[in-house]
């Protein structure tokens, strides 16, 4: 995700910088205009357990583990703005 938007923001030609919270990097993209259809509200979900992806920050996750439930969003989420983002650069 953070990934993907990065690479949308640098397509403007603009550099996303250190960032990496999915919900600032989404905002940034939308103001340049990509029309990306994550919802917000799944934007601050995957932040809610993105920020436990760096060993440093292992066992800090706001919520504890995620779930198998947690797990499938994301999954689901992620598979969803992949295709959006195909979609909007060959557009």
């Amino acid at each position: 995700m953070e990934k993907g938007l990065k690479a949308l923001i640098m397509e403007r030609g603009e550099k996303p910088g250190k960032v990496r919270d999915i919900v600032e990097l989404l905002g940034h993209a939308k103001r340049l205009g990509w029309q990306i259809t994550l919802a917000m509200d799944d934007a601050v979900f995957l932040n809610s357990i993105y920020k436990g992806r760096c060993p440093a920050e292992e066992g800090l996750l706001p919520y504890g583990d995620p779930s198998k439930e947690d797990a499938a969003r994301a999954v689901n989420t992620a598979g969803v703005f992949v295709a959006n983002i195909k979609a909007v650069l060959q557009a």
